[in-house]
């Protein structure tokens, strides 16, 4: 039976069209506040070590238990005009310390090398170390032991390929062992399961932050072999790596960034319910991130274990004039955040 056609509310109609208008509006301001914070200031990571087990940071032992241990990070002394980021520890550690690969990069050069720096429960950190530079920009030194042999693969996409390599004991690169040529993968991270070697990455481009990409393999040299579902998650919020993956009461779990808000905002951390060379498919369990009462309190974007101890990396925003204008971030983050 036909009906006649029901009229539109006409004050339903406008309260839509400014609810719409003020929306747009509050994103073009937080937009413009956002380009603003950039102009004037930097990202200026640190790096951390906390003596607890990686599950009791990653709060998989409870907020209070997760609380204590980043209450209690040690880090490293900060020098102006560089940052230190990306820490990965030595795969042997004695019970009062651990030695840390990782970034260090240098505002003036904007370019990332390779360091390492040895900490101690009794001496702190010690001074830095160089062990890789490159024409172009390294990073994310993920250190793995191959047959007996420990090395790093660092993230280094403009050179085009994905690369392990073996370090002496001074900590210094002794050659080049090609895993994957011709690719851009950003932040290859590496473990065992079921026989093979799984990598996680993502890929340069415009989603370097949001599509997570799957290769596996028999060896290290490879062949490596895209899995079926790449990319298996598109998500900006969880989807490139952010340190190495770990077990936990029999499971395993993933450290991703948080890249939702912004470059490196916290840490989520991902139970792998399900991973073979058809299916992939992962859960968030439990986030990391530090308030304003820290120094560090705009971005986590590593964490790795080290037996005893974890390993992990912190923001903070400077002013790229003076630091004496440093303060005046928090004037611009609070509507941003």
């Amino acid at each position: 039976m036909w009906e006649p056609r029901k009229k539109s509310n006409p004050i339903w109609f406008i309260k839509k069209s400014r609810n719409i208008k003020a929306n747009a509006m509050a994103k073009n301001r937080k937009s413009a506040r956002r380009k603003l914070l950039y102009l004037l200031f930097r990202q200026n990571w640190n790096i951390g070590v906390v003596k607890s087990p990686i599950y009791e940071v990653a709060g998989l032992s409870g907020e209070l238990k997760q609380k204590l241990a980043l209450d209690s990070i040690v880090w490293m002394k900060e020098k102006r005009g560089e940052f230190r980021a990306d820490p990965f520890p030595a795969v042997k550690q004695t019970k009062d310390g651990v030695r840390i690969f990782h970034e260090a990069y240098e505002w003036k050069t904007a370019r990332g090398r390779i360091d390492y720096i040895d900490f101690s429960t009794d001496h702190g950190f010690g001074e830095p170390v160089e062990s890789m530079v490159s024409a172009g920009h390294l990073s994310y030194p993920f250190v793995f032991e191959n047959s007996g042999v420990v090395g790093y693969i660092p993230e280094h996409s403009s050179n085009r390929d994905v690369s392990f390599y073996p370090v002496d004991s001074e900590g210094i690169p002794k050659e080049k062992i090609e895993m994957i040529p011709n690719c851009g993968l950003i932040d290859s991270t590496i473990f065992r399961k079921d026989g093979l070697l799984w990598l996680f990455a993502t890929t340069s481009g415009a989603t370097h932050n949001s599509e997570l990409h799957i290769y596996y393999s028999k060896s290290l040299k490879g062949p490596w072999i895209e899995h079926e579902a790449n990319p298996v998650k598109v998500d900006a919020g969880s989807a490139r790596p952010a340190g190495s993956v770990f077990v936990h009461q029999n499971c395993l779990f993933r450290p991703s960034q948080d890249c939702s808000a912004h470059y490196g905002s916290g840490i989520i951390i991902n139970k792998i319910e399900i991973l073979n060379k058809e299916n992939f498919r992962e859960q968030a369990v439990s986030e990391i991130r530090l308030g304003s009462d820290h120094r560090y309190d705009f971005g986590l974007h590593t964490l790795s274990s080290a037996g005893d101890f974890t390993v992990l990396d912190g923001a903070r925003l400077e002013s790229k004039m003076h630091p004496a204008l440093d303060f005046a971030q928090h004037l611009i983050r609070k509507p941003y955040d």
